[in-house]
């Protein structure tokens, strides 16, 4: 059975137009009131783990699923994924590379050094797992991102790994405001108690006298942030982002259910009827209605011939009819009136295109980077390197330094070379005048720190 949809477009709290769909199509539409758990927070849950443990969670979302709910608005949306696509590739740039810093005459110079042992071995083991994938995939679409680290046996960090937003939530924070440990588990919605298949593991959050062998720390971009959960920026056009998944399903119904006929062919009932033989035995006008229907069905077979299909496209038709000149009237005959029918639907298709550039504005990146059509074209070399370039000097070091956050916390805690700094290789596209390769490495700085939590 084809999984169900629901694609809402409306505002929260009010009357809105749903439009449940399966598989490929819409197949039912009706109005209602549009479910709130995109925008609220929510409250407080209490959860089961373990075998008889209890704990109060801070729900995520008024269902406790809106990291799930934002995924799913994203998957429908024709130009988000890309986008989100390239911000990302963007920000993990050619991965983690080692630098030092000195200072000349009140400049600083980098210089990029070979990476040391320990640190490119614990690299190469975030890489694995896909560390930094995952960590700016869900940095950008949830706005923070969830690390859990895993003491070695000596001490200090044998490895990291993030974890996806909508499988972890915090606890209720204590007198100090600090939330003690965070619960992890596959399915949250409308989860309250730990089941063999989903099960609710705790890991306790991470300060600085903690000796847990496993412990998880979150960062993000605090400009959305409610004391538990960070938002992206892009949240604020999700109602963009619902008209914008509605309107290609409007159009797609309407191709796969509605009527599509271009002609009306008006044919008199007995124009198919000898008038000339005077029928008057029962086998007689058995034998003339006999004649018409097949006169009816080879008519039909070639006008079908004659007007459907690629090839007989433009075609012209014919007909000839007579005068009764004593009444000043034609004798009824065959006739063909073309259907003029539009289904572009003019408004709905500008709807979209606003859409789409509200939805682009949003997400923070130029079209031409994510190679998304603008004013009927797509943008030239020189105009996508300049957007990149200017994307990775204001944009990029903020999110970078959110995401080497794991490399300076290793370092500090594994006693790694102080003078050794890590942040991501770049590749910045030159002119061909300037560099016959088009292009040269590039580092940015990633090393101010803020205070852990």
């Amino acid at each position: 059975m084809a999984r169900k949809k629901q694609l809402i477009m409306g505002r929260t709290g009010g009357e809105a137009l749903i439009i449940n769909a399966k598989s490929k199509y819409a197949d039912l539409i009706s109005f209602g009131r549009m479910d709130n758990a995109r925008q609220s927070k929510g409250g407080e849950i209490s959860v089961s783990y373990g075998s008889s443990s209890t704990a109060k969670i801070q729900s995520w979302g008024n269902k406790n699923n809106l990291p799930y709910d934002r995924e799913m608005l994203i998957r429908d949306n024709n130009i988000s994924p890309q986008l989100i696509a390239t911000k990302r590739s963007i920000l993990i740039g050619s991965g983690a590379i080692a630098y030092t810093k000195r200072f000349e005459k009140g400049k600083e110079i980098r210089d990029r050094v070979e990476t040391p042992t320990a640190a490119q071995d614990f690299f190469d083991a975030l890489e694995e797992d896909n560390y930094f994938g995952n960590a700016a995939k869900n940095l950008i679409m949830h706005g923070g991102v969830f690390t859990e680290y895993i003491r070695a046996n000596g001490g200090g960090i044998a490895s990291a790994k993030s974890h996806e937003s909508r499988h972890v939530r915090r606890e209720i924070q204590n007198s100090k405001g600090f939330s003690p440990n965070f619960y992890k588990c596959g399915r949250w919605a409308k989860k309250k108690k730990s089941g063999d298949r989903f099960p609710i593991l705790k890991i306790p959050a991470w300060k600085k006298d903690t000796t847990a062998n496993k412990f998880m720390r979150y960062k993000g971009d605090d400009l959305l942030f409610d004391d538990y959960y960070y938002d992206p920026c892009w949240w604020s056009a999700r109602h963009w982002i619902a008209i914008a998944n509605c309107i290609p399903l409007f159009h797609q119904a309407n191709l796969d259910q509605g009527y599509n006929i271009r002609y009306h062919i008006e044919v008199p009932f007995d124009y198919f009827t000898d008038y000339s033989i005077n029928a008057v035995t029962v086998e007689e006008i058995a034998n003339q209605e006999q004649k018409a229907d097949a006169a009816k069905a080879e008519f039909l077979t070639k006008i079908n011939a004659f007007l459907s299909g690629v090839e007989n496209s433009g075609k012209a038709i014919f007909t000839f009819y007579e005068i009764n000149k004593a009444l000043g009237k034609d004798f009824p005959g065959v006739k063909i009136k073309p259907l003029n029918v539009d289904l572009k639907d003019e408004a709905l298709l500008k709807l979209y295109d606003k859409s789409n550039s509200a939805v682009t504005s949003a997400m923070g990146v130029h079209p031409t980077l994510a190679a998304i059509e603008t004013a009927g074209k797509l943008s030239s070399g020189s105009e996508m390197r300049n957007a990149f370039l200017i994307y990775t000097a204001i944009h990029s070091p903020a999110n970078r330094h959110i995401l080497m956050d794991v490399a300076r916390f290793v370092k500090k805690e594994n006693e790694w070379d102080p003078n050794v700094h890590y942040t991501f290789g770049d590749i910045e596209i030159t002119k061909l005048d300037d560099d016959k390769s088009g292009k040269k490495e590039v580092m940015i700085d990633t090393t101010k720190t803020k205070g852990d939590e």
